[in-house]
């Protein structure tokens, strides 16, 4: 677990670990845990319907703009990555968290740098709503979040496997 970072819940009831899988460039993901008497017990699977998401969202989107018929061999060889999970912020106490699920971590993934943001219920996992990175700043503040582009509508027009 490389470069870990804790998010508690306002209420103190759960936190998560953003953790990487071998730093900056490694695979990204979210772990949750419920803090009980006895210690911490893991939450699991609360992206799992993220991550399949993202990745339905990357195979159905359209090819960005900038992939002229110039840049298409180039596109064509980029690969559907596996998407990175980071946890940016507790909402509703400790019941519901947003989650930035982002394109693959290196320049060889398709729509890298592309964020979708997720209101997820940490109970079962179920997507509440899905924002572009533009939506989430305007909505829930800058902190925690990712910096977007002006491209990121791409994924989110997408259509949801959800």
């Amino acid at each position: 677990m490389h470069d870990a970072e804790v998010g508690w819940a306002p209420d103190s009831a759960r936190l998560f670990v953003t953790w990487s899988e071998s730093g900056e460039l490694g695979t990204w993901h979210v772990q949750l845990y419920q803090v009980t008497e006895r210690g911490l017990k893991e939450i699991k699977g609360v992206t799992k319907l993220v991550r399949g998401d993202m990745l339905h969202r990357e195979r159905k989107a359209p090819i960005p703009r900038w992939v002229t018929h110039e840049y298409r061999p180039m596109w064509d060889s980029l690969d559907y990555c596996e998407p990175e999970m980071v946890g940016s912020q507790w909402l509703n106490g400790s019941k519901e968290i947003l989650v930035a699920a982002g394109a693959g971590p290196d320049s060889g993934c398709k729509y890298m740098g592309e964020w979708v943001m997720y209101r997820l219920d940490t109970t079962t996992g179920e997507v509440l709503q899905a924002y572009t990175s533009r939506e989430a700043h305007r909505i829930f503040g800058d902190d925690d979040l990712p910096k977007f582009d002006n491209n990121d509508e791409d994924l989110l027009g997408a259509p949801s496997a959800n």
